[in-house]
This record gives C-alpha cells, sequence and structure tokens, in this order.
C-alpha cells in the first residue's frame, strides 16, 4: 500500500516537529507521538501561499489553511524548519512537491475553495500606504509653487487638489498589485514555489 504523501515541518523552536499527510478523509496533523489531529478537506475554506525574506533565514515560501471566517489559519506550512536558535534547515524540494500534492487533492475534494497569493506583513510595511506622510510636503511645495506662479489662492487649491488626485490614484494602482489575488491551482505561480526538485516524504 502507497504511504500518503507527507511533509515534515518544525514551525517554532520551542515546538515539536509536525508530520503533516495527505489522507483520503483530510490533512492530518500529528505533533510528536502521541498527538494527531485531522482536518477534513471540506472544512478548509482557503489556501493562501506567500513569500517571506528574513535576514535568519533568507527567503521561506510559506503555505497557511485557513476555515471560513477564521482570523488564523489552522495550519502553516513553510520550506524553512526551525533546527534551533537561528538556525534553519531548508525544506524546499519536499515542501514543493507536497505543496503540489495538496493542491490536486483540494482541488480534488474541495473544488469550492479559494486559492489565494498574500502579501506578507512586510511588504506591507514598505506599501504606498506607509509613505503617504511624504504627500503632505509634496502637496505643499505645489501649492506654493502654484500660487506664487498665478498669484491666486483658488488656482492654487485648484492644482493642489489635482495633485492629491494624482497622488491617491497612484497608491490605488500600487495597492491593487500588491494582493491578495486568486489564482488557479492546477496552474500555482511558479514565484510561489521553491525551485523544482526532489521528492515527497513518505512516511
Amino acid at each position: 500500500m502507497k504511504s500518503p504523501a507527507s511533509f515534515q515541518y518544525r514551525s517554532h523552536v520551542f515546538q515539536a516537529a509536525k508530520t503533516v499527510s495527505l489522507m483520503p478523509d483530510g490533512v492530518r496533523v500529528r505533533r510528536g507521538s502521541d498527538r494527531e489531529s485531522t482536518i477534513p478537506m471540506a472544512q478548509i475554506a482557503k489556501v493562501d501561499l506567500l513569500v517571506r525574506t528574513s535576514p535568519a533565514h533568507g527567503t521561506a515560501f510559506v503555505c497557511r489553511l485557513w476555515r471560513a471566517r477564521a482570523l488564523f489559519p489552522i495550519l502553516v506550512l513553510g520550506s524553512k524548519s526551525f533546527r534551533g536558535f537561528n538556525d534553519f534547515e531548508s525544506k524546499d524540494s519536499t515542501y514543493r512537491a507536497f505543496v503540489l500534492q495538496l493542491h490536486t487533492a483540494m482541488l480534488k475534494a474541495n473544488p469550492q475553495c479559494r486559492f489565494e497569493v498574500t502579501v506578507p506583513e512586510s511588504a506591507l510595511l514598505l506599501s504606498p500606504l506607509s509613505n503617504l506622510h511624504l504627500a503632505l510636503p509634496v502637496l505643499m511645495i505645489v501649492f506654493v509653487a502654484a500660487l506664487a506662479i498665478t498669484g491666486d489662492i483658488a488656482a492654487a487649491v485648484v492644482a493642489t487638489i489635482v495633485a492629491a488626485l494624482g497622488c491617491a490614484a497612484f497608491v490605488l494602482s500600487r495597492l491593487s498589485k500588491l494582493g491578495p489575488w486568486r489564482y488557479d491551482p492546477a496552474a500555482i505561480p511558479e514565484a510561489m514555489l521553491p525551485k523544482q526538485g526532489g521528492e515527497v516524504f513518505t512516511d
């Protein structure tokens, strides 16, 4: 009998490694030797992928499973697994293989599930919203320059409003590119997966 597709991952230095397996009735999560639970496929409302970068672990690919209307994911998997303090093991090959099989299983068992690319929190900090404070000096310069050129306060106000609308349009266009956005689970964006190679671990 073929072993279920599985993935071993340690998400925190103070937690034991967990083994996540694709079973006919759902996703089985085994923590250590005595704790085991199963997440039914029908309860998974969303799967999202993101990429996190930090000086500690470099580039890490992350897959999260969500229940409907949940504030936190029910399961998080990553391509970098803790070995110790500030010490990570790369799981790129097995992570990629498992995530691909997870998508195939989800698409078959729960076609209503949403699949999204999500922007990590660190990227949002660098988004245009975090730089809105820079718009105020720019608008002040536009107002002063327009007033100096035209000598008309009304004309300067109009010019400033036009500049503000331009800034708002730029911010909105940038935010629309940040996501989240949906993708086809049968064609996962390559940018959201480690480079190809390796086989999935089986237990």
